[in-house]
């Protein structure tokens, strides 16, 4: 479009702390990326935890134009799991108001030691979910996290 602004930006949950998310905005691609500053749980004796980020982004952009994620990267991720634990994160996107949803998913078994994990999901083609045409609508996305330790009692992760 020929304008774009951020309008507004909210994030909540135990995922994300204050502080723990900020916003690049750059209407000239136009590309908005969204960084997790600090997303983590860590189990210990305990055999279940999980974490979760909720974001609300609200976007300008004129009227008879609508909008898509195409796709979503999570890069630089740390991931420590003893044997026998198991950790698996699952995003979200979705539009208020809408039955339609973008769920992926991506697990990893202990043990593993990993100092910098990278994946990304794509949205190519006719799987994309687009914003209602004329209306501004906001977008949501949902970062959980979770790690079991059912098998392993002592294990971290």
């Amino acid at each position: 479009p020929p304008t774009l602004s951020l309008n507004s930006f909210e994030s909540q949950g135990s995922g994300c702390p204050p502080g723990a998310v900020n916003v690049e905005f750059d209407a000239s691609g136009p590309e908005t990326k969204i960084n997790l500053v600090h997303f983590s749980y860590i189990v210990g004796t305990a055999s279940w935890g999980t974490a979760i980020c909720i974001i609300n982004i609200r976007l300008d952009y004129p009227a008879g134009w609508s909008y898509a994620v195409n796709s979503s990267s999570y890069d630089g991720g740390k991931i420590i799991l003893d044997r026998e634990v198991k950790a698996t994160h699952t995003g979200s996107f979705s539009f208020p108001g809408s039955f339609d949803q973008k769920v992926f998913s991506r697990s990893w078994a202990g043990p593993i030691a990993v100092t910098t994990e990278s994946f990304e999901h794509s949205f190519q083609g006719g799987n994309l979910m687009w914003s209602t045409c004329n209306v501004q609508t906001a977008l949501n996305s949902a970062s959980h996290l979770s790690v079991q330790n059912f098998a392993w009692p002592a294990g971290n992760g």
